[in-house]
């Protein structure tokens, strides 16, 4: 597998600009014309890509209070770490 090709396939997911999701998508096939699809497929960024309505749709639930506890909790300790390299001279201001 090539590199662009995984790389491609990890964006997609990050981005959710999957061709699964892309309305053009229809029972696995494109239905772009073979030069549009060929664009969309080989490009990172997927710039034909139309989202399709319906279950696919991304919905953010936010983060529960545990979650917004945890994430608290790492932002402080990052902090921390920051401030102690910055007084041991490792990091500008």
């Amino acid at each position: 597998m090539s590199i662009k090709n995984l790389m491609g396939r990890k964006l997609a997911k990050i981005t959710g600009r999957e061709c699964r999701r892309c309305r053009f998508n229809v029972d696995g096939r494109c239905t772009l014309c073979k030069g549009a699809y060929m664009k969309c497929w080989h490009s990172i960024t997927r710039p034909l890509f139309k989202e399709r309505p319906g279950k696919y749709l991304r919905q953010d639930p936010g983060l529960t209070p545990k979650e917004q506890r945890e994430l608290d909790k790492i932002k402080g300790a990052l902090q921390e770490a920051g401030d102690t390299a910055r007084d041991g001279g490792l990091l500008g201001d």
